[in-house]
């Protein structure tokens, strides 16, 4: 539950960071229960947005 509290808590200061001087913050992420309860049965869905997408290099066969 607690890290649950941390998780919510560091994406809503991350959005105030991001956030510009002189304009209206979103509404903070409040806890979903629908979420968490699909979460559990493995319908995990990440919080943070992916910022570069994963690349698969190929080594040389020797």
């Amino acid at each position: 539950m607690i890290s649950l509290i941390y998780a919510l808590l560091k994406k809503d200061w991350e959005v105030l960071a991001a956030t510009p001087p002189g304009k209206e913050p979103p509404e903070p992420t409040i806890y979903d229960p629908v979420l968490h309860h699909s979460h559990r049965e493995g319908g995990y869905r990440s919080q943070k947005p992916r910022e570069h997408r994963a690349r698969i290099i190929q080594l040389p066969q020797p």
